[in-house]
């Protein structure tokens, strides 16, 4: 059984918003609809169905909820999905015998954690740039793990680019380092520019476990090691 829970969404309950009184059995379905009115933003979703959360969401049932409206249409932002607009979602993960998930022979009561990192269920990931400026919109979709992003040289964030909503609280905005932290369930959007050179990273490296090396190409494909597949 399973429901679904959405952060970042101003939506009524409880139906809409999961939980247990709207449990989704095995071998059934259960459509959700909702007006969404609110302004653009970033928000997710994840399975939430207690005391199986975690479990769940290690399994994979997290995703993006990506809002847009005629305001955020109107700026000069990146907006094409897939091309200048780019999802983030970052996990980690242990992959046992076969490449396949045990989340019991991983179980912590403190939180799981894998030794691996995915970035959209990938493992390490690469992104051919064709485009002057680029957005990403940055999850946390682990269920432990807190991430240290660190990039090429000081972000100098525009009040835009944030946090999940379109515009960011007055005074929240500061220039920052070269790194941003993101805990679980935390998320966000930068937009700067690609690097110079081909092959160069924009986000060079994070802080803690084993990572890929998430790299902007233009032009040209990098190596990247897999597990060992069957």
């Amino acid at each position: 059984m399973t429901t679904f829970h959405w952060h970042g969404l101003e939506i009524p309950g409880p139906i809409e918003d999961g939980g247990c009184h709207a449990p989704v059995y095995p071998g059934e379905a259960r459509d959700v609809t909702f007006k969404i009115i609110q302004p653009a933003a970033t928000a997710w979703l994840h399975a939430h169905p207690c005391p199986e959360t975690a479990y769940q969401v290690w399994q994979g049932l997290a995703t993006m909820a990506i809002i847009h409206d005629q305001e955020e249409a109107s700026l000069p932002l990146p907006h094409t999905y897939g091309v200048d607009d780019l999802p983030l979602i970052l996990q980690d993960r242990n992959f046992h015998a076969g490449n396949q998930f045990d989340y019991r022979a991983d179980y912590d009561p403190d939180g799981v954690q894998g030794d691996t990192a995915v970035i959209n269920a990938t493992v390490n990931p690469y992104f051919d740039v064709t485009t002057q400026r680029l957005r990403l919109r940055i999850l946390n979709g682990s269920n432990r793990r807190e991430y240290r992003l660190h990039f090429l040289g000081r972000l100098n964030l525009h009040p835009n680019w944030l946090g999940p909503e379109l515009f960011a609280p007055p005074g929240q905005v500061k220039e920052a380092d070269d790194y941003l932290c993101r805990a679980p369930g935390d998320r966000g959007r930068l937009c700067r520019l690609p690097a110079g050179r081909h092959g160069y990273p924009v986000l060079r490296r994070q802080s803690a476990g084993r990572v890929p090396d998430p790299r902007v190409y233009a032009g040209r494909r990098g190596v990247a090691h897999h597990p060992d597949q069957d």
